[in-house]
């Protein structure tokens, strides 16, 4: 049984594969791998850890995150995509600003790196919208 995070990076491989040679042939195991981490979608909360659970992880959580933030760079997002990025990027902004977990940071620090990079025209809300706070939050200044 793969774990989320391992599913999420499989993605993000790709995406960086295909970004970089513009080769479609693993095209059929992206939207496999899109799929699989939009079922483990925990509205409200972020992603599972494992097919089946109702716990999550804050790594995981950033791992996924930025996964689909690059998918939704490169392809913009199907309706469920969409649904998803707008739901974790609520959640996320709120529990993370809240209660810090070095966990959802530490992901290489990834969901502040991967937000940067998806640009705003492709229609979604995003962290940054709120790095202020949370800039605050993890440093103790703006």
């Amino acid at each position: 049984m793969a774990k989320t995070g391992a599913t999420a990076l499989a993605l993000l491989t790709e995406l960086f594969y295909f970004e970089s040679t513009r080769d479609s042939q693993f095209g059929g195991l992206r939207r496999s791998w899109l799929r699989a981490l939009q079922a483990m979608h925990l509205k409200g909360l972020g992603f599972m850890k494992v097919p089946g659970s109702s716990e999550d992880s804050s790594y995981y959580n950033g791992e996924v995150w930025l996964s689909l933030s690059h998918f939704a760079r490169l392809f913009g997002a199907d309706g469920k995509a969409r649904e998803i990025l707008e739901d974790v990027n609520a959640s996320f902004i709120e529990r993370y600003t809240e209660d810090p977990h070095i966990g959802f940071f530490t992901g290489a620090q990834w969901p502040p790196s991967s937000d940067s990079k998806r640009p705003e025209r492709k229609g979604f809300s995003t962290l940054s919208t709120d790095k202020p706070r949370l800039s605050s939050t993890i440093f103790g200044q703006p």
